[in-house]
């Protein structure tokens, strides 16, 4: 499936700041979290104050202290936000931003560090492909953001940030368990040295599912690297393989589900697919002239469903495909206009 679509991007953000900090200045918010820095309201870094948009910021420490075990988990407990989970396992998990019922989907962007994730075939967004334990924080704008995203941005945009490797050399390594036979392996290192920092990590996840031919599995490998050569430039290169298979129960009419409500009627009925992307990305710092930031990424993805008839007479199959290439340059320009704070942003996404 081909797709082209192209983005132009023009916007200031200013003088509604001066009104966002006078309502602040009434309030009694800690300095903590007035001192937040999101990137998604406005595709700059500003203080989250400062953003002319209601955003929601999920940081590493609450997701540590929530009981989430998926991304899906974890955005189920926000407000505004519905999830519809008919698998159980988040595979194909519909998150709907504001209100949009059946069609929420399509109108909510999806990113990972800005890299658009949704479907260009509006089957939905793989929430599986993005493992819990390498991200930093999630930024939720609620919201139209059509003029900076384009499409899918009407009811707002969740923007998955990963980890960025330091020099520090960390190792982790975890497993879970829980019911219907779900287990979970991962582990990750990340370090680096003087201007150059890495990061790796694994998982394999496996559950048997609630309902017969609900299993599920799924592999999962991927990493990043970070290379500052000088204070003004900095490169980065990010990319991931994740492949999974997985029953398809089906429905059940109410009188199946009064006799049983873990049978299934499909019992071969199975699907599966792999997914992987590279990224690069540069930020050159143009100090009092502003900055540019690029991103160049490719993504493929396939899959495959069967659907085996018992009497071998009406046997059906389904095959897609997709490939993706993105480029994303902007230019950023942060300063004092008229003695006020202003951001200009000028740029273009073409897919």
């Amino acid at each position: 499936m081909k797709k082209l679509k192209t983005i132009f991007l023009f916007g200031m953000v200013g003088l509604l700041g001066l009104m966002i900090n006078s309502v602040y200045a009434i309030g009694n918010e800690e300095d903590a979290t007035l001192e937040t820095v999101v990137v998604t309201g406005t595709r700059i870094q500003q203080r989250i104050e400062r953003v002319p948009a209601n955003v929601t910021v999920i940081d590493e420490e609450d997701i540590k202290n929530s009981n989430a075990k998926t991304v899906v988990d974890l955005l189920r407990s926000e407000e505004g936000i519905v999830v519809r989970d008919l698998l159980g396992h988040g595979k194909t998990a519909q998150v709907d931003l504001r209100g949009f019922g059946e069609t929420g989907p399509y109108n909510t962007l999806v990113l990972v560090d800005g890299r658009r994730v949704n479907e260009i075939d509006l089957s939905g967004v793989d929430w599986t492909q993005i493992p819990l334990e390498q991200i930093e924080r999630i930024e939720i704008v609620r919201g139209t953001g059509t003029v900076l995203y384009g499409d899918n941005a009407v009811g707002g945009v969740i923007n998955i940030i990963t980890k960025i490797p330091t020099e520090k050399l960390t190792v982790m390594a975890g497993a879970l368990a829980g019911s219907y036979s779900r287990h979970k392996e991962q582990a990750s290192i990340s370090g680096g040295h003087k201007n150059l920092a890495a990061s790796l990590f694994a998982s394999y996840d496996s559950t048997d599912g609630y309902r017969d031919n609900g299993e599920f599995r799924a592999k999962d490998i991927g990493g990043k690297i970070v290379f500052d050569p000088t204070e003004l430039l900095s490169l980065n290169l990010s990319g991931s393989y994740h492949s999974d298979d997985y029953g398809l129960p089906g429905p059940l009419t109410e009188e199946e589900v009064n006799v049983d409500r873990r049978a299934t009627t499909n019992p071969l009925d199975e699907a599966e697919s792999t997914d992987q992307y590279l990224k690069l990305g540069c930020n050159i710092d143009l100090q009092k002239y502003g900055s540019i930031v690029a991103d160049l990424s490719y993504r493929d993805r396939k899959g495959e469903a069967q659907f085996p008839d018992p009497t071998g007479i009406f046997p059906q199959a389904s095959n897609t495909g997709s490939e993706t290439w993105a480029i994303t340059p902007r230019y950023v320009w942060d300063g004092q206009l008229f003695n006020h704070p202003n951001a200009l942003i000028v740029g273009i996404d073409f897919y």
